[in-house]
């Protein structure tokens, strides 16, 4: 029988063709088509929560292995994987290198847990201490009992005398902070030196007698390297070996010496200190941001110890000039010309602090009238020479830092020294300038300037 459309053969298998369009249909128009609004449920995805990633998790990830396995192995380890905040400084492998040989090794033994334990301690403190928080302090707290410097050489933030190479790691637990020397907890300031390789300076302080007073006592030492030793004029490291010599070299010692422990920021805050041989130390900073002592820069930081604090330089420093021996050296012969006839020769190289602003040969002929300087050296008029020579001294240290614009200084005769700025330049009562700035001397610091500071009339 013919299939009444006339198109084929009846079959049960042969579908109509109006069920095409429904064929067509995507899943969703048939969800669509067979449930309401009403039926929908909207299913969240299964959410899988993180494993916890601690301040030790983010060491090993980050490559502290040697630090990482130093921590694990010690009691600490429980710490810096709890909920418990932390700070970590964790050294990196090249810090470790530096270590004396078999050093490293001697802390996986198995009776120096103590040690071990110290030893990492003193790289972690308790309390999330981010950059920001680090910048507003001094000192931190570590859990090897002794506390930690904080400071900074420049804009680079340094814990002792480690730089911070990279910050603000944070795990669930705390912040990680990498740093490019190993903390060590610090020791007495000669078993300190003897460490770190300054054996000629350790030498010379048992040498000097001065050992026991080193150790007696909170100082600042500000260590010469054996190199800056070695690089003495010939024959000068012999002699202050000399047994006849031992008074000589505690004074040359003391020189670099200061009463308490001071970082390198506070030194630089205080702008100028007397050593233990009473001589003074003007305290910079370089271009650099790196502190300087007489303008000679330091080449490491907070050395922290037990009975100090330690400052490496690379030079040994000898006794310097005082302010009238500097002067002529600065080729000022008419002001000393001049204190010699006023009878104060001697207090420009004894009277302590002082400052004096020297004009120069130059400033004191274009500065002067005609016939002034001749008139002051008449016996006569020694008093008023007396006075122009004291309005150009004042009984303080004070360095180019401390002559702001806008301040004030009192001279030793009486006159107002006012500090002024004039196209830029700091000036002195308006128009003199400071043609050489900070001539350090041990009993203050000279500056020449470009004028006069009283009319010599």
């Amino acid at each position: 029988m013919k299939d009444p459309l006339g198109s084929r053969t009846s079959s049960p298998f042969a579908f109509p063709s109006l069920a095409l369009p429904l064929l067509a249909l995507p899943l969703w128009g048939l969800a669509t088509a067979c449930t309401s609004g009403e039926d929908l449920i909207d299913v969240e995805p299964p959410t899988i929560q993180p494993e916890p990633d601690s301040v030790l998790d983010r060491a090993a990830a980050l490559g502290f292995g040697q630090f990482v396995a130093l921590a694990k192995a010690s009691t600490h380890r429980a710490l810096l994987e709890s909920d418990t905040a932390v700070t970590v400084f964790a050294p990196s492998d090249a810090a470790f290198a530096m270590l004396p040989a078999g050093e490293l090794l001697g802390l996986f033994e198995p009776g120096a847990l103590a040690e071990l334990d110290a030893f990492v301690g003193y790289h972690i403190t308790t309390g999330e201490l981010d950059t920001a928080a680090l910048s507003g302090i001094d000192q931190v707290a570590m859990l090897g009992m002794d506390d930690a410097f904080v400071d900074s050489l420049g804009t680079q933030l340094i814990i002792n005398d480690a730089r911070i190479v990279s910050s603000d790691d944070g795990g669930d637990n705390g912040w990680l902070h990498g740093v490019d020397t190993v903390l060590e907890r610090p020791l007495p300031v000669i078993e300190t030196l003897e460490r770190r390789g300054f054996e000629t300076l350790a030498e010379l302080i048992q040498l000097s007698g001065l050992s026991g007073s080193i150790q007696g006592g909170a100082l600042t030492l500000l260590a010469p390297t054996d190199a800056a030793f070695d690089a003495l004029p010939a024959g000068e490291l012999d002699d202050l070996r000399d047994p006849a010599m031992q008074a000589a070299l505690q004074d040359r010692l003391e020189l670099h010496l200061v009463g308490g422990a001071s970082t390198g920021t506070t030194l630089v805050d205080a702008e100028s200190s007397l050593n233990l041989g009473g001589s003074f130390l003007f305290w910079n900073r370089d271009v650099d941001g790196v502190p300087t002592a007489n303008g000679t820069a330091f080449e490491s930081v907070n050395i922290r110890c037990t009975d100090g604090v330690i400052h490496v330089i690379g030079s040994v420093f000898a006794e310097l000039p005082t302010v009238g021996e500097q002067m002529m050296a600065q080729g000022l012969m008419t002001l000393g010309s001049l204190a010699f006839a006023g009878g104060l020769e001697a207090d420009f190289g004894t009277l302590s602090p002082l400052t004096v602003f020297g004009p120069s040969d130059l400033a004191l002929e274009l500065g002067l009238a005609p016939g002034v300087i001749d008139a002051l050296v008449v016996p006569a008029n020694l008093p008023r020479l007396q006075t122009f020579l004291r309005a150009h001294m004042v009984t303080a240290p004070i360095g180019y830092r401390s002559l702001v614009p806008g301040t004030m200084w009192t001279a030793l005769s009486g006159d107002t020294i006012d500090v002024t700025e004039l196209s830029g330049e700091t000036t002195l009562n308006g128009s003199v300038g400071l043609a050489v700035r900070d001539v350090y001397a041990s009993n203050g610091v000279l500056h020449v300037i470009d004028g006069v500071l009283d009319d010599g009339q």
